[in-house]
C-alpha cells in the first residue's frame, strides 16, 4: 500500500513540476530561452519515459535540499578564487 501511495505521489509530484515549469516561460520566449528549453526538455521526458521524469526530479530534489541543508550556493567567486586571480599569483610567485 505504501508503495502504491508513493508512486501516486511521484506522478503528481512530477505532473505540477512540469505545469510549473510552463507557468515559468515567458509568453514571448524565443527558442534558446532557458526557462522554455527547461520545460521543453521536462515536457519531453516526460513524453518518452515518465519513470525517468520522475527518477530525474527526485535527484533533482535530493541535489537541491542538499546544497540547501550544506549552505553552499552556485556563485563560484564567493567559494574561491577564479581562475584569473590563480594564473596572476602564479605568475608573479615563479
Amino acid at each position: 500500500m505504501l508503495a502504491y501511495f508513493r508512486e501516486v505521489w511521484s506522478k503528481v509530484s512530477a505532473d505540477k513540476t512540469l505545469r510549473e515549469s510552463l507557468d515559468q516561460v515567458p509568453a514571448n520566449a524565443g527558442p534558446l530561452n532557458s526557462q522554455s528549453l527547461v520545460h521543453r526538455s521536462l515536457a519531453l521526458m516526460h513524453e518518452v519515459s515518465p519513470a525517468y521524469l520522475r527518477q530525474f526530479l527526485s535527484y533533482v530534489d535530493a541535489l537541491s535540499l542538499l546544497e540547501a541543508i550544506t549552505g553552499h550556493g552556485s556563485t563560484p567567486g564567493k567559494d574561491g578564487p577564479r581562475a584569473g586571480n590563480a594564473r596572476r599569483s602564479a605568475k608573479t610567485s615563479g
